[in-house]
């Protein structure tokens, strides 16, 4: 497929090249030269208004709001104060214990998709940690 839209891309190119060559035979090497100056000139011309335009824009025209940077909310166990009316229950408790054994297992036995939880899930381990500390908290009281 690359090289049918190479070819076609090639032809058209050459296509338009000698159809301009056709045109421009009309015209003497001294008039060539002056509509390629013309050509030029207008072009440098297009792009010294855009570049004012940029860096200097009307007072008319509209300005584009850029989005507010999104606040970065910190991840679970840290800067989290325990909340007061938190009960956690020993069924749940034994559910993270659980996962928690199971990550453990998966350290030792098969490092590849330990690592790809981690990628995946980056801050899982502080999680379980304040979890159990959150848990051992609300036993003591």
């Amino acid at each position: 497929m690359k090289t049918n839209l190479k070819e076609k891309t090639h032809a058209t190119s050459v296509r338009i090249a000698k159809k301009m060559n056709r045109f421009f035979e009309t015209f003497s090497v001294t008039q060539q030269k002056i509509i390629l100056g013309f050509f030029c000139a207008l072009n440098m011309l297009v792009i010294v208004l855009i570049f004012r335009n940029a860096a200097h824009p009307s007072t008319g025209s509209r300005t584009v709001m850029m989005p507010a940077k999104p606040a970065s909310t910190p991840h679970i166990g840290k800067n989290i104060p325990a909340p007061a009316a938190a009960m956690i229950s020993q069924k749940q408790f034994n559910r993270m214990e659980h996962i928690k054994n199971y990550i453990d297992s998966i350290a030792r036995h098969d490092t590849a998709s330990y690592q790809d939880i981690l990628r995946r899930y980056p801050h899982i381990r502080d999680s379980i940690a304040f979890f159990e500390k959150l848990y051992q908290s609300q036993q003591k009281n």
